[in-house]
């Protein structure tokens, strides 16, 4: 039966409470069951309008679930939270639900939370704190929405729309209350659609165009609801301001309990004794206006949830602090104790870190002086290419001038002369490309000296005029040698052949 009720909950909350009442032995069920039957007949009489001021029954719920299950925990304290709200308890109420908001957040109930909200933005409506009331409205409506609760989901947007109403924001009420007129047919939910167009019409009375505003109430009336009593006041308003005081009477006298907006409904007997000329019973209505509205703001100066909020997270943080002091004052113990044994650590790291030192310095040392070894012998490398560089423009200013001359003087000891130098200049240039000619024969077998030697002609700069003229031959010869080393190099036909050896 329990869990028949359950699955009723939603959809017919009052099958769910004809149930729960077959139930006449509840205080002998198991004590899960028991939670469980005190939960869910809280839920069926909310539901059902039904005003209920005791919490002995939710208290079960309460606490039972609050170490075993927490979604249902945090339902059992929403529930609880309205309770508190029935008796008048504005502490009790504003604790309840934000204990609610907490197991709710923990556990990640979307729809739970979007319930919270809507309930907190309805603390701060009655507070006429509009910003925050719009804040949870919204956050009430995105969660519900995220939870696929589309019904409610809906009567958050008109609440939204009522909200706006309240600050004289037309526009954006009849926004709101067209969507939710949307969503609501597309659900098929008729009591949705009542208090649409109930609201809706409140809009249009605010606006003067009584007939539209006559119209939707009557709409709002096709489906009869717990909130008639706000329609038949409405529709009495809008009578009364187009002075059919008949039919605003007729409505009037249909409510019987004006609920929340007695104000209103008192101020409507006033206004139309008033426009009878009946001024003692105007002057009665008045009083009762009156009054009512002073206990609504005595209420008022006794409700502030923001204040309530905010010293309900004070004593969580208290709590939670005393439980914080109390464990940290065991694990100081530990931790001293714990800084003993990392100190006599640390000396024996820190003896061990100044050895290890000490040996580091020491290779460093090393690698310094190898360091400065190696610089040297850098600098004596240096200083022998830049010898062998300066030999090799010598070369290049006057070979050319002596390759002549030998030419000229065949057979004499000039050629001797100008073939030693030559020799020479050949192996400056190669000590100068890091004996390129060793490694171009070790890759390339099959390339000749000769060839080698215009190789590294080419690699100093010379022209193949320049070398046929070193080398005694034409430079006809020169290009064809040319053309072969490029070919036993493997060089493309657009790679540069100087770039080649430069880089090899």
């Amino acid at each position: 039966m329990l869990a028949r009720a359950d699955s009723l909950m939603e959809a017919h909350p009052d099958s769910a409470l004809t149930l729960l009442r077959h139930i006449t032995d509840s205080k002998h069920l198991s004590s899960p069951d028991h939670a469980l039957y005190a939960l869910l007949m809280s839920q069926a009489l909310e539901k059902c309008y039904i005003v209920v001021k005791s919490d002995s029954l939710i208290r079960i719920a309460t606490n039972y679930y609050k170490t075993r299950n927490l979604v249902r925990a945090g339902y059992a304290w929403f529930y609880l939270s309205r309770c508190e709200g029935n008796r008048g308890n504005a502490q009790g109420q504003a604790n309840a639900l934000l204990k609610a908001q907490e197991v709710a957040s923990k556990v990640g109930n979307l729809k739970l939370l979007g319930f919270i909200y809507g309930e907190k933005a309805n603390e701060y409506d009655m507070q006429q704190q509009c910003d925050s009331a719009f804040y949870y409205y919204r956050l009430s409506h995105s969660f519900l929405k995220k939870a696929g609760d589309r019904r409610n989901s809906v009567a958050t947007l008109i609440d939204i729309g009522i909200e706006n109403f309240s600050i004289n924001r037309y526009d954006s009420a009849l926004y709101y209350y067209k969507i939710a007129e949307t969503e609501a047919l597309l659900l098929g939910n008729p009591l949705l659609i009542a208090a649409i167009h109930s609201s809706m019409a409140s809009v249009y009375n605010s606006q003067k165009q009584y007939s539209k505003a006559i119209h939707y109430y009557q709409l709002s009336l096709h489906t009869s609801d717990n909130y008639d009593f706000s329609k038949w006041i409405g529709i009495a308003e809008t009578y009364l301001l187009t002075n059919k005081l008949d039919s605003a009477r007729f409505y009037l006298e249909k409510c019987d309990n004006p609920r929340n907006i007695a104000p209103k409904y008192y101020q409507l007997w006033q206004e139309l004794y008033e426009k009878e000329g009946d001024i003692p019973k105007a002057l009665y209505y008045a009083k009762k206006v009156y009054t009512v509205l002073d206990s609504l703001n005595k209420r008022s100066l006794t409700v502030n949830f923001a204040d309530w909020e905010k010293r309900y997270n004070y004593q969580r943080f208290s709590a939670e602090n005393s439980k914080l002091a109390a464990s940290n004052q065991q694990k100081m113990n530990f931790v001293l104790m714990l800084l003993l044994a990392l100190f006599a650590l640390i000396i024996f790291f820190l003896l061990f870190f100044l050895y290890k030192k000490k040996e580091e310095l020491i290779l460093q040392q090393k690698i310094a002086n190898q360091e400065k070894e190696r610089a040297n012998l850098m600098e004596q490398q240096h200083q022998l290419k830049e010898m062998l560089r300066k030999k090799i423009d010598i070369f290049k200013q006057t070979a050319l001038s002596l390759s002549k001359a030998s030419m000229q003087q065949q057979n004499t000891t000039n050629d001797t002369d100008y073939a030693r130098q030559l020799e020479e200049a050949l192996s400056n240039i190669d000590a100068y490309h890091n004996y390129i000619s060793s490694r171009l024969q070790t890759q390339f077998h099959c390339l000749s000296r000769k060839e080698i030697h215009i190789a590294l002609l080419i690699l100093a700069g010379f022209t193949s005029s320049q070398i046929a003229d070193l080398l005694n031959t034409s430079e006809n010869t020169v290009n064809v040698n040319r053309s072969a080393i490029r070919k036993k190099l493997k060089i493309e036909g657009k790679s540069d052949l100087t770039d080649f050896l430069a880089h090899f």
